[in-house]
């Protein structure tokens, strides 16, 4: 696409004047082909400095070639945003957790927050998520999977330790031989 396109003056060509416009993309690639050349340590200094009066120039006839301001990154609207809260929290299974949340929205795409209310006890942890719709409703399937499977594991060490406190009692009752 990097044609040269000639347009003639307002009057129809009775002024003689005429306008060359190019192509953006071939003065951007021009442009930088010429700092390239200015930045190259292997060149000569004659050469560099050649090259920089000659970007000058370019930019001169086009001010699009200035390199914009520091801009932050525009992050386009996401199309869904989510919040969930798992109360509750056994402080033994937070980091786990936090890991396993942390890993599944990166591994989505999602740009998410993830934190800790400590002002509560038991802590709770809040997850606000934003992407495509399809990556929030697999967030949340896993947050609800996650929590189940806390659920159960410390359910499970319950009995363990009911059973263990009652086998320590039971070997306490009888005599030593």
């Amino acid at each position: 696409m990097a044609e040269l396109r000639e347009d003639l003056g307002q009057h129809g060509g009775d002024t003689g004047e005429l306008k060359v416009v190019a192509n953006m993309s071939k003065n951007r690639e021009r442009f930088a082909k010429i700092v390239a050349i200015a930045m190259d340590p292997a060149a000569f200094e004659d050469e560099a400095i050649a090259a920089l009066r000659k970007a000058r120039q370019l930019v001169r006839e086009d001010p699009s070639l200035k390199q914009p301001g520091v801009h932050r990154p525009r992050v386009e609207p996401s199309q869904t945003t989510i919040k969930a809260r798992i109360t509750s929290l056994h402080p033994d299974w937070l980091n786990i957790l936090l890991n396993s949340l942390s890993q599944q929205a990166y591994g989505l795409g999602l740009r998410s927050k993830i934190t800790c209310d400590f002002s509560v006890t038991p802590w709770a942890v809040e997850a606000q998520c934003d992407g495509s719709e399809e990556a929030c409703n697999k967030f949340l399937a896993h947050v609800d999977w996650v929590v189940e499977y806390i659920n159960k594991q410390v359910a499970a060490d319950r009995v363990r330790k009911t059973w263990v406190s009652a086998f320590v009692r039971s070997q306490a009752r009888r005599p030593f031989r």
